[in-house]
């Protein structure tokens, strides 16, 4: 087994196409969400393995690189970030309908939010996010995951991925315009109408 780096460091494993990771409460509501995302036709998530009785959970790896540092001209690319956009957008019509149909108690690790749209992801960073050829290929690390309406993981995730940070921050990626332009070119791939009929805006 070999030991992944970041996130919750010592407690992940990868063993061939597996991933070894450490439970809770939540985790059999997460897996019943993933096997509905994969029903759906999404294979941009871990396939649900098992639960163990030790208390860990067993997921399918998600091939790709995960993305870090913004800076980097692979993951800080127009194309990484629309690629990202989009691949939000089909992760939350995927998860259409599960609140709807699962008829199981469900636990979650963050508390729901109204409106119950649909399960946001709650964590759509670059870290959580496997790429492939300057594409967003895949979503990692579903703990967070919890109803909510869309507009829960967009504001999120432009915040994340624009990044929208002090310019003076010598750690921060891009300038304002940059920031403010690629919050902009994110919002329509990400972006759809929620159901009282509001638009998405930055």
């Amino acid at each position: 087994m070999k030991l992944l780096e970041g996130g919750r460091t010592g407690q992940i494993w990868r063993d061939g196409d597996s991933v070894i990771r450490p439970s809770g409460a939540w985790t059999p509501t997460v897996h019943r969400f993933l096997r509905h995302l994969r029903n759906r036709g999404f294979r941009g998530a871990p396939e649900p393995i098992a639960i163990s009785a030790e208390g860990q959970e067993v997921v399918g790896y998600v091939a790709g690189r995960v993305c870090e540092d913004l800076s980097d001209p692979l993951v800080g690319s127009e194309r990484m970030l629309i690629s990202a956009a989009r691949l939000l957008r089909e992760f939350h019509s995927a998860s259409e309908g599960f609140l709807e149909s699962d008829g199981e108690i469900k636990a979650w690790m963050l508390p729901p939010q109204e409106p119950r749209e649909i399960v946001c992801h709650a964590d759509f960073v670059p870290y959580n996010v496997a790429t492939v050829d300057h594409e967003a290929v895949g979503i990692i690390d579903f703990d967070t995951a919890h109803p909510a309406p869309r507009l829960w993981d967009l504001a999120y995730a432009v915040y994340r991925w624009a990044p929208l940070s002090d310019p003076a921050n010598p750690a921060v990626a891009f300038d304002l315009d940059e920031q403010v332009r690629r919050a902009e070119s994110s919002a329509p791939p990400m972006g759809r109408r929620s159901k009282n009929g509001a638009g998405f805006r930055i």
